[in-house]
């Protein structure tokens, strides 16, 4: 269902497979894309502009978890944890043009780092968070990390990346190079299952403080911290934890 955000009306509906999950918007085609369907009906299904029409269908090997879309190219990666696997969806073509095997089980998050080519991809049995080279599917690097990873953020410009999960950690990692990471933090929250997103966890938004284990609650958030003294602050006690090479 798709809603005029300023007056609340419904403007369309549309129906969609069992079990639709994550929803991504491609802002150069105003397209917007839904995970959906489980087992042989598991697929990407992309919405035109005007919400009333299915665009595309591109059929997956499974339940599709998170996705990332490529802002300055034509592929989609996406988690098919039943599969153990990362399916690349090129949307110019309509299908799948890779299938990357995962070493593990239960490959929900995912986050893009387009410049560099690395995708992180979290997984539960065992916690860990590999990191793949888009180029070519290889894996470059695997860090310990969260229980039950739920979300994955990429911050490009303080060169973080940040992963929480309902073992009621949030792991904040410094990225030194496209192959070379440091785990910098572990912060508290409440352990649940929950999405990373909601309010109920506040997993999320939290800065890494650096003198500080802020304990969840959502009126008393820790003070936001610049990326520059998160810098100094590693910079004075070194690159703790390092997962691949410079």
């Amino acid at each position: 269902m798709w809603w005029d955000s300023a007056s609340f009306s419904l403007l369309a509906e549309i129906p969609l497979p069992y079990d639709s999950d994550n929803i991504r918007y491609e802002t150069a085609t105003g397209r917007v894309w839904i995970g959906a369907g489980s087992g042989r009906d598991g697929a990407l299904i992309a919405l035109g502009p005007d919400r009333n029409e299915v665009l595309q269908r591109i059929g997956l090997r499974g339940h599709p978890e998170s996705f990332q879309l490529e802002q300055f190219g034509a592929r989609i990666f996406v988690n098919v944890p039943t599969a153990r696997a990362v399916q690349v969806v090129d949307r110019s073509m309509g299908k799948v043009v890779a299938d990357w095997s995962i070493p593990a089980r239960a490959n929900f998050p995912m986050a893009l780092d387009e410049a560099d080519h690395r995708l992180f991809v979290g997984t539960r049995l065992p916690a860990r968070l590999p990191v793949y080279d888009t180029q070519n599917g290889r894996s470059t690097a695997t860090l310990h990390t969260v229980g039950d990873a739920d979300d994955i953020f990429y911050d490009a410009g303080a060169r973080r990346v940040y992963v929480s999960g309902g073992e009621g950690f949030v792991y904040v990692y410094r990225q030194y190079s496209a192959d070379c990471y440091a785990l910098m933090q572990k912060i508290a929250a409440r352990a649940q299952r929950c999405s990373s997103r909601s309010g109920a966890c506040c997993s999320w938004p939290f800065r890494a403080s650096v003198r500080t284990q802020p304990r969840c609650g959502c009126s008393r958030l820790p003070r936001p911290v610049h990326p520059t003294e998160l810098r100094k602050a590693s910079d004075a006690t070194g690159p703790p934890g390092l997962a691949g090479h410079p």
